[in-house]
């Protein structure tokens, strides 16, 4: 599981970076932008919860 919520996480992350494209704040991203994130951020937690499964990092 460890290394499921490794790819999670990364995925996650980039996809944070990408779907957002550097633009901070909410209330300056079109709808495709806060969906994106909002599929990211998920797929970052889970990543975190996935690692601690296995017994810690």
């Amino acid at each position: 599981m460890r290394y499921a919520g490794v790819v999670a996480l990364v995925v996650g992350a980039v996809g944070l970076v990408v779907t957002t494209r550097g633009v901070r704040g909410w209330e300056n991203w079109t709808g495709r932008q806060k969906r994106g994130m909002s599929l990211s951020a998920v797929l970052f937690f889970l990543g975190i919860v996935l690692m601690n499964l296995d017994g810690g990092v």
